[in-house]
């Protein structure tokens, strides 16, 4: 399986070059003509980052307080972070979370645990995806009203909460079938755990959105409201396609061409395919920080 898995990735890597070959031969763009960012757009990404970092270890730290009922440190909620980004440039894209497991061990949290929050943590931002994300992008593709945009947002949350709510019910129904899933022992989400999740995704993807800026001054994209939230929603959307096509190393490939696809039409083009080399080569930079750090932290946790 994993060897066949390598293979994949393979093909489609190559597959990729191929296609990035074409792009370039089609369009203006110049891959080595890329502007370096001035010290605000820098300064921006910096911040931008380092929220990512901070909210991403506390959006784990909240899911496994819901898991286990226990805080954990903040030390270990950064390794966890840094672990599952690492993992997901690995065919098959669950390392992440056998990493986290041989971790967490150490740290008194038993495999079920660890899988349960990971479980919890994809489900909320595939929900997010979904329900936040790509429907506030349909609303400002079709340029509906502030009013209308506000009533999108309000059913997609509402829907968010729900969903998560009834996990514990769904669970239930299909443990029946399977004592493997039954023996995960997936917790219960109260409405307001639910929306204490909706918040720190909202804050994570409102953070992303300093770096984003940041990006569109770089690329020379209009910087309004609806332009931000618009090429924003679709990066959610994006971000979460590329991570469920499983021979796409940190969903390479697949992020963007959703991300282009989405925004054309919108957006010229060139653009674009600027913007989403821009964010990958930012958020490659960010993980690999966050992977080198969580790494550093591993050896000073308890063994």
């Amino acid at each position: 399986m994993h060897f066949n898995l390598r293979i994949l990735q393979l093909i489609f890597l190559v597959v990729l070059a191929i296609v990035c070959v074409e792009i370039y031969r089609n369009t203006d763009i110049d891959p080595f003509g890329l502007r370096f960012p001035n010290r605000i757009e820098l300064l921006l990404l910096l911040i931008s980052s380092i929220g990512l970092g901070i909210f991403s270890a506390t959006l784990w730290n909240e899911v496994a307080y819901i898991v286990t009922g226990k805080r954990n440190s903040f030390k270990l909620a950064i390794v966890n972070t840094g672990l599952l980004l690492i993992g997901k440039y690995i065919p098959g894209k669950i390392w992440g979370v056998a990493a986290r497991t041989v971790v967490n061990s150490k740290m008194d949290l038993a495999t079920g645990e660890t899988i349960s929050i990971s479980i919890v943590e994809f489900a909320s931002s595939l929900l997010f995806s979904l329900f936040i994300g790509f429907s506030f992008f349909l609303g400002l593709k079709n340029e509906f009203s502030s009013i209308l945009l506000l009533v999108f947002f309000i059913i997609g949350s509402t829907l968010f909460i729900f969903m998560l709510n009834i996990n514990k019910w769904l669970v239930k129904g299909v443990s029946t079938f399977s004592s493997r899933i039954k023996a995960l022992n997936v917790p219960e989400i109260s409405v307001y755990q639910a929306f204490i999740i909706l918040i720190l995704l909202i804050v994570y993807w409102g953070v992303f959105g300093i770096g984003l800026t940041g990006i569109q001054s770089i690329v020379d994209v209009d910087n309004n409201l609806k332009t931000f939230l618009f090429i924003l929603s679709a990066y959610i959307f994006s971000v979460t396609a590329g991570f469920l096509v499983i021979v796409a190393p940190g969903g390479i490939g697949v992020r963007e061409a959703t991300f282009t696809g989405l925004c054309a039409g919108v957006i010229e083009i060139d653009k674009l395919i600027e913007m989403a080399v821009y964010i990958r080569i930012w958020l490659t930079l960010f993980e690999i920080v966050i992977g080198a750090l969580s790494i550093a932290i591993m050896g000073k946790l308890k063994n």
